[in-house]
This record gives C-alpha cells, sequence and structure tokens, in this order.
C-alpha cells in the first residue's frame, strides 16, 4: 500500500510566490524537477507544460488544484506541494494548494493507488485542516497520522 508520507518531506512543500496559476505551476514543476538533479533544457519544460492535467488541473476541493503527468524526465515519484498565500486562482476560485505530482512512465501502477490515496487524505478531516493550516509542518504530520491510521 502507498504511503503518503513517503513522497512528502518539508523540502517538498513551498510557499507559491506568484498569484498566477500559470506561473505558480510552473514554480512547482522547476521544484520538482530541480530535485532530480540537473533541470531539463526549456523545451522540455515547455512541452510538460502543455500537458492539459498537468498545465489545467483538476480542482480537487472547492480551494486544492491537483497538477499531475507521467514523464520520462524524472527516475522516481515526486509529489510537490505548493502553499498559496497570495491567492492563486483556477476559474475566478482562490486556491489554497496546488499539489504537483510527477511520475516516471515506468511506475504508471502507482499513479492510480498514489492519486487514490491523496484523494482520500484531502476529502478527510485531517487533510481539510491541514490545508487550512497553510504549515507544512501540520501537513506532513496530518500525512502521517492518516498514513498510520490506514496501515
Amino acid at each position: 500500500m502507498i504511503q503518503l508520507h513517503t513522497y512528502l518531506s518539508s523540502s517538498n512543500i513551498v510557499e507559491i510566490t506568484s498569484p498566477k496559476r500559470s506561473l505558480a505551476i510552473r514554480e512547482l514543476l522547476l521544484h520538482a524537477l530541480g530535485e532530480e538533479g540537473e533541470i531539463p533544457p526549456k523545451k522540455h519544460i515547455k512541452k510538460l507544460l502543455r500537458e492539459r492535467a498537468l498545465s489545467h488541473g483538476i480542482l480537487l476541493d472547492s480551494s486544492i488544484l491537483l497538477c499531475h503527468t507521467r514523464t520520462n524526465l524524472v527516475t522516481n515519484i515526486h509529489m510537490n506541494v505548493g502553499f498559496c498565500p497570495h491567492t492563486a486562482k483556477f476559474s475566478k476560485t482562490p486556491l489554497d494548494l496546488i499539489i504537483l505530482i510527477l511520475l516516471p512512465e515506468s511506475m504508471s501502477h502507482h499513479y492510480l493507488s498514489l492519486m487514490a490515496r491523496l484523494s482520500r487524505f484531502l476529502s478527510g478531516e485531517k487533510g481539510q485542516e491541514a490545508v487550512k493550516k497553510q504549515s507544512p509542518k501540520e501537513l506532513i504530520a496530518a500525512v502521517k497520522s492518516f498514513d498510520s491510521d490506514l496501515v
């Protein structure tokens, strides 16, 4: 069973500086790719940003945007989270949180399990409270608690 806390650490959680959704997603993408080591050429980043699930995302809750894609640019699963104090928007809806997930093409079998666990966490009371607090420490603690409750 996939454990969310395996993919989430304080270094994966950032405060988004841009009020524009597209720039906020780009900010998270560059952060995730930077964790892999060398950031790929701009043409590869632009290609990723043109993918609908990554560039537009899915509104999970009234204030949480999930952006995801599978790509050969990463060798491990990356889950990066951006708190949005400057209120990036999705179709005029203010966002509190943007979650970016990058999966290697070779790990697509983990995709549905990861999405299901994340959705279950965010729809629960612990997840919603952690998002509202806008604290990386609180979010990580809530994820760990969620994971331990389901073991």
